[in-house]
């Protein structure tokens, strides 16, 4: 969400003069550095409107940093370091920030851009005309694309450095030749001072870089809970240590590995991953997690999951090595609204925990730190940002992906976001791609359903716990993906019976693999077997007892698209019930088949789009709906592929209509079918004579949805060994294959006139997932 400021009230509400909150590494000026002298603002002015943009930052960095003894610059005790002259790794879609104001004790002399260490992103442009990044006007002209072409970029910065450092807000500024635009991020959003021509307004340049030179590290953004290690710190040796298996005790993960010795053991792709977020060039932290029992310390690299976007949860997940347990565990690190009403994730852990459930991951600590986002309180409200908001959201639209994914998104709210990978367990590199890559959501994006000018607050969370898991995608057979999806939904039953908890958002990204050592008591030996896991409770409420949950506390509902059952995007003010999240194990599993296993599906890209991403915008509800090809399936109880034909799944010899995994969705298919034509009877507009069977019928066969006891006594007939005397059921060992959804290029959003009043959404499948606000 953008906010607009003039640039006297965006130095007043961040970068205040008045401040006395010094920290220890500032060089303080007891009096406030003179304006920009004339010979430099005369380098700039002789420049030309159509310079070399190189010209304007090495004036920049003249005037920056006085090599005179004894000088104090216009923010004291901070210099700038340029990068322009860097080259960017090929093919990696990173975007290089062309200079950045550092500590003077960290200035960099490589020329590279030392992300860890910045404190003030610059982004130096030629000038060639005015470029107010505040100004949604004549948004069809050259200069709005040039504006969402530079959003995007300074977007881009402002995304690495929340991915690479450890911030709660990011200062950037926009030189665009003799003018410039000031701007502040954090989760709540972006605060964008309107453009102003610093050569002629030189007082409010001084007092914006003076008073930020007199910002301690928490107003600059600094989260001070994440201590930068070097290489002299005992903790960055400790990490170089537990990166190898020195004794070469590690177990493999590969299900029915069979293990010796006692525990506890170490899994080989967990030390593996932790090696990897330390790899050369990789910042190392140690993070402190408030707890019950005092504060713990764990450390950590780079992330192996950052969720792109800004506003929003902004979460990120670690493997980090607990220093005290002396192992490897995995952590959390998000932006929750601060709501005494709403429990934290590890709250509901502890509660499902107390209750016995099973599947669930088993936390180590929690807390809120003390960090909220400032913005809400800076900015006045603004009343409609609609304008503002679409512009976002064509640019989202139209920007690539290197990572897109229909892959399901580790959620993340009120962020236009993809996920790098799915759930808990992706390579690092996958995180590291995904912060240096624009940002292409499928689907709505949240920007454009916000009715409001305000910003909400949210407080930093952390959370431990003991798994960490692989991701859902690594399944090795149709008979493991629907086994794994089987325990989460045992989870999601224990949950409801024992705790009266329901999810609320069950998604390809929280339903993950647990290797475990399991004792096998038909020899006595222990082996690894691959578990499911139900992850990410944030979102889980507490249910009544006609098995829906309370009505929303918040105005909005939060849910991943792509899983979503039909109905609660349709209705998103109603509350979620048991057989909205059965049709999410639905889609997911289905999600999953038809992207890595054997099947006759035509036209794989574009059908995966339009049953998982496609939408509709009604624009007399101004709202988004779910796409067609959902609704239908849902609704007539047939999957159809783009080519409009039924598709199955195939078994080692590719014969069609003998995988077990076509029973089970016929016969939940069916389920579904009744339920909403059971709901299309509820609606007076529709006639009892268009729905076939008697209401009755219809009743008894959607009550399968209302518990769980259907859904399981299917998998269970599917996947166990039957009574003597009844015959096995035989599911394929080779139908997983690589992943078929091939990236494709993006193209354009196009929009046309749909049915009743609304919009939809078309466009070649570009592979992403995100969590959405409807």
């Amino acid at each position: 969400m953008d906010f607009h400021l003039e640039i006297d009230d965006f130095v007043a509400a961040f970068t205040p003069i008045s401040s006395s909150d010094n920290h220890p590494h500032t060089v303080s000026a007891k009096r406030m550095p003179r304006k920009m002298p004339e010979a430099i603002a005369d380098m700039i002015i002789d420049v030309g409107k159509a310079g070399r943009e190189k010209k304007v930052a090495e004036a920049w960095q003249k005037w920056l940093n006085p090599i005179r003894k004894g000088a104090v610059g216009p923010c004291p005790g901070y210099r700038l370091a340029l990068s322009q002259d860097r080259r960017v790794r090929r093919n990696t879609g990173e975007r290089k920030v062309e200079g950045a104001i550092y500590r003077q004790d960290e200035l960099p002399a490589d020329g590279r851009p030392h992300w860890e260490n910045q404190r003030v992103f610059i982004e130096f442009k030629e000038g060639t005309g005015p470029l107010d990044l505040s100004d949604d006007s004549n948004e069809d002209d050259s200069e709005a694309e040039l504006r969402v072409d530079v959003r995007g970029q300074v977007t881009s910065y402002a995304a690495r450095a929340f991915a690479r450092q450890h911030r709660t807000a990011v200062f950037l500024c926009i030189v665009d030749g003799q003018n410039m635009c000031a701007t502040r991020w954090d989760r709540s959003g972006t605060v964008f001072s309107a453009s102003f021509n610093y050569i002629e307004q030189r007082d409010a340049l001084r007092r914006l870089l003076w008073g930020f030179s007199r910002l301690s590290d928490k107003k600059q953004g600094i989260d001070e809970t994440a201590v930068l290690l070097v290489p002299s710190d005992d903790d960055f040796q400790v990490m170089d240590q537990v990166k190898f298996d020195e004794n070469n005790t590690d177990i493999s993960e590969v299900e029915g590995t069979v293990v010796e010795g006692e525990g506890p053991w170490t899994f080989r792709f967990v030390r593996e991953l932790f090696k990897k977020s330390i790899g050369k060039g990789c910042p190392r932290y140690r993070l402190m997690v408030p707890s019950a029992s005092g504060p713990q310390y764990f450390l950590v690299g780079n992330p192996f999951i950052v969720a792109p976007g800004l506003s929003g949860r902004g979460t990120r997940c670690y493997v980090a090595y607990d220093t005290v347990g002396k192992r490897f565990v995995f952590l959390k690190d998000a932006w929750r609204r601060p709501d005494e009403h709403v429990e934290t994730e590890g709250q509901v852990l502890r509660q499902l925990r107390r209750a016995n459930v099973r599947n669930i991951p088993t936390i180590v600590c929690d807390g809120e730190l003390d960090q909220e986002t400032e913005t809400p309180l800076s900015v006045p409200m603004q009343g409609d940002t609609s304008a503002s908001n679409e512009m976002e959201e064509e640019e989202e639209w139209e920007t690539d992906s290197t990572r897109s994914d229909s892959r399901c998104s580790n959620r993340v709210d009120d962020a236009p976001s993809v996920s790098p990978s799915l759930g808990n367990a992706s390579l690092l590199e996958d995180a590291q791609d995904s912060a240096e890559a624009d940002v292409d959501p499928q689907g709505p994006t949240p920007s454009a359903l916000h009715d409001c000018g305000l910003a909400r607050t949210f407080r930093h969370y952390r959370l431990v716990v003991e798994e960490v898991c692989l991701e859902l995608t690594g399944f090795r057979s149709g008979k493991q993906l629907m086994s794994i999806i089987r325990d989460c939904v045992r989870a999601h039953a224990d949950a409801v019976s024992n705790a009266g908890v329901i999810h609320c958002d069950v998604s390809g990204g929280n339903i993950l693999i647990c290797p475990t050592v399991v004792l096998d008591p038909t020899d006595g030996k222990r082996r690894v077997v691959w578990k499911g896991v139900l992850t990410d409770w944030e979102l889980s409420k507490q249910l009544t007892g006609e098995g829906e949950t309370k009505p929303a506390r918040q105005p909005t509902s939060m849910v991943t698209w792509q899983f979503a059952s039909a109905w609660i995007l349709d209705n998103p003010e109603d509350a979620v019930a048991i057989a909205d999240e059965m049709e999410a194990f639905f889609h997911v599993s289905l999600y999953m088949g038809l992207r890595y296993m054997r099947h006759n599906c035509e036209n794989l890209q574009m059908t995966m789009f339009d049953y998982f991403d496609d939408y509709k915008y009604n624009v007399h509800l101004k709202r988004y709906l779910c796409g067609s090809d959902k609704r239908n399936a849902m609704r007539y109880g047939r999957l159809i592929d783009a080519a409009n034909q039924r598709f199955c799944f195939l078994d080692d010899n590719d014969k069609l209509r003998n995988h077990p995994i076509d029973e089970i969705f016929r016969t939940a298919l069916r389920w579904f079918s009744e339920r909403y034509r059971l709901k299309e009877l509820e609606d007076e507009s529709t006639s009892k004579d268009e729905l076939g069977p008697n209401p009755k019928v219809l009743e008894a066969l959607s009550k399968q949805l209302d518990d769980h006891t259907a859904l399981l006594q299917l998998l269970d007939s599917e996947l166990d060994d039957p009574p003597p005397g009844q015959k096995a059921t035989v599911w394929p060992e080779m139908d997983k294959v690589g992943d078929q959804l091939r990236p494709a290029p993006a193209q354009k959003k196009r929009r046309g006139k749909g049915d009743g009043g609304t919009h939809t959404g078309k466009r070649v499948k570009a592979d992403s997932s995100a969590k959405r606000v409807v």
